[in-house]
């Protein structure tokens, strides 16, 4: 489960992380994804960008 600077739950991130449980992905994949998920919403939170709006360009 990731932690957002709300201290809630980021509910996107949590559906897909049950997404790929349910699918059968091997335990280590799924911790791979969520921790480079987790780096991807830090990014979004200190660059101040909502996870739908972000495009190639802010990312560069």
């Amino acid at each position: 489960m990731i932690i957002g600077s709300d201290y809630l739950p980021v509910k996107q991130i949590d559906l897909y992380l049950k997404y790929l449980h349910s699918t059968g992905k091997s335990p280590n994949m799924i911790r791979s994804y969520a921790y480079h998920l987790k780096e991807f919403w830090l990014f979004l939170d200190n660059s101040q960008l909502d996870w739908d709006d972000i495009s190639l360009v802010e990312m560069s």
